[in-house]
């Protein structure tokens, strides 16, 4: 598929950064170092909360990893940045079909530290539902930490339902968005 040039807008960030503005856009190859350099600067506790674990930041950037998490289809495999001159400030990915999910695609989320409240996330989502929508998929789960209160309510904003996580463990939840049915 040709990169989808439809979902591109311009955001306008709230907030400390109120007055200033960025692009939401489906990602490029050409973000890769963008990307990198967005990565290799996102604190421990960030990374922590974005990948539930402790990866290194340098096991984040390697080559390889990112070749194949940024060379994209479009279909299957979608993301959003959020861009502000060279700097990216936040991603968003959207991964399927799972057929443990009914056909649902995953979605994954960072955004910078520095632009907590500022709208980022809000764009994101919004990027991802128009493309879920337009390309009717059946809809999106995801999952994160219990503690990660500010994720966890950006997704109660836009609908997403609290679901059982299918390891009954109480520090991950799980959250499921229906868009439209099989």
């Amino acid at each position: 598929m040709h990169y989808p040039t439809g979902f591109t807008r311009v955001v306008d960030l709230k907030g400390d950064h109120i007055g200033r503005s960025a692009l939401l856009r489906p990602v490029c190859e050409l973000d890769i170092p963008m990307i990198r350099d967005y990565l290799l600067a996102m604190p421990a506790e960030e990374r922590y909360l974005r990948y539930m674990n402790s990866n290194s930041p340098f096991a984040l950037v390697d080559t390889k990893r990112l070749d194949r998490r940024y060379h994209l289809d479009y279909e299957t495999h979608m993301a959003f940045v959020v861009v502000a001159g060279e700097a990216i400030l936040g991603v968003a990915h959207a991964h399927g079909p799972s057929p443990s999910e009914g056909g649902c695609y995953e979605v994954t989320y960072s955004r910078h530290t520095d632009y907590k409240g500022a709208g980022v996330g809000t764009a994101l989502m919004e990027g991802l539902i128009e493309w879920g929508t337009t390309t009717y998929l059946p809809g999106f789960y995801a999952d994160t930490l219990f503690e990660n209160t500010r994720m966890r309510a950006l997704f109660e904003k836009f609908g997403f339902a609290r679901t059982p996580h299918p390891d009954g463990g109480f520090s991950v939840v799980r959250y499921r968005l229906p868009l439209h049915s099989a």
